[in-house]
């Protein structure tokens, strides 16, 4: 395993997340682990999953960048994603709204969510924005910001936001 386990969890700078090789990523390990710990109740497999996902982003993009299975993928993540970035607690959604806002930068495929999941997580996103602790505010605000960024089609937003 990669990332360890911490009583608490810390949390990583983008420049300071270990370094992944093609060779030690997999659509299959994604599926079959990663996204069943994000649906997970346990709070620290849920961040060292945000926490691997978010290093495959930086140094291995392109395993979701071809074919159905990587469309699913990402499709997959962000409804995940989504859900765990409601965590109760605030480390756990801190790092989901980052892992988010990470991936919508590096993964084009990003840009293909259904609406149903760009409603899911512009009301999400919307709903941390309005929050009092700004540890969570603050990149809530920056992930919308970078979501609305990297849409293809920003209109796909401005009309959720209309209904």
């Amino acid at each position: 395993m990669i990332f360890g386990r911490d009583d608490d969890a810390k949390y990583t700078e983008r420049d300071d997340l270990p370094v992944l090789e093609k060779k030690d990523v997999s659509g299959n390990y994604i599926k079959n682990t990663i996204l069943p710990r994000l649906a997970g109740k346990d709070w620290q497999l849920q961040f060292e999953s945000q926490n691997y996902l978010r290093s495959v982003y930086k140094h291995v993009p392109e395993i979701f960048s071809t074919g159905k299975e990587a469309t699913f993928l990402t499709v997959a993540m962000i409804d995940n994603l989504t859900k765990s970035a409601e965590n109760l607690r605030s480390q756990v959604r801190k790092n989901g709204l980052t892992t988010i806002g990470e991936l919508f930068e590096e993964v084009p495929e990003a840009n293909n969510i259904s609406d149903g999941s760009l409603d899911a997580l512009t009301q999400m996103l919307l709903k941390h924005c309005a929050d009092k602790n700004k540890f969570v505010s603050d990149p809530a605000a920056k992930t919308f910001l970078t979501v609305c960024g990297y849409m293809d089609d920003q209109n796909r937003v401005v009309n959720l936001l209309h209904s």
